[in-house]
């Protein structure tokens, strides 16, 4: 059982690491289920950071609804379905380590105790774990859709542009923050 967790968490760090893509994960429905509530956990006590704990799984269940919603059309118009299992395993599974990675940068962003100059650092390693983010993204779809790095990139920012816009129309408290 701790070698099969460890082969996987490493195969998600791999693709955290863009060395491996979607792919190589198994086409597991139990697998599936559990990296989707472990995002939907880290993505809950991310938002909880900043707002109550209805309004962060609302914003959570948004999260996860549009990205199966977003990953089913671009699969669909891409003749790819039958990819889904194993695209949606790897987009929940690196949102989990890439969660665990900016869960202190957004702990430590909302205390104010800090210096001026390391609450600068704290949002340039911010920026950087979104640039990653995006970067992890677009080599999930670009080996998904069977597309080029370039299409790859274009679809992720326009993806966590539209996840932001939407979530900044339905939560506007949340996006004034």
């Amino acid at each position: 059982m701790l070698t099969t967790l460890s082969t996987i968490s490493k195969a998600f760090l791999d693709i955290c690491l863009l060395r491996k893509g979607p792919q190589d994960l198994p086409k597991s429905t139990e697998l599936l289920v559990l990296c989707l509530f472990m995002y939907t956990l880290i993505d809950v006590l991310l938002t909880v950071q900043t707002r109550p704990l209805f309004d962060a799984l609302m914003v959570s269940f948004l999260d996860v609804g549009f990205l199966l919603l977003v990953t089913f059309l671009i699969l669909k118009q891409h003749k790819h379905l039958e990819r889904w299992h194993q695209t949606m395993t790897a987009l929940f599974g690196t949102g989990v380590i890439l969660g665990i990675f900016i869960f202190p940068l957004v702990f430590g962003g909302f205390q104010n105790q800090y210096e001026a100059w390391l609450q600068q650092i704290i949002v340039l390693l911010f920026l950087i774990m979104v640039i990653w983010n995006v970067a992890v993204l677009a080599h999930i779809v670009r080996h998904a859709i069977s597309t080029s790095t370039g299409i790859g990139i274009m679809i992720a920012i326009l993806y966590v542009w539209m996840s932001s816009l939407l979530v900044t129309m339905l939560f506007p408290e949340i996006g004034a923050k």
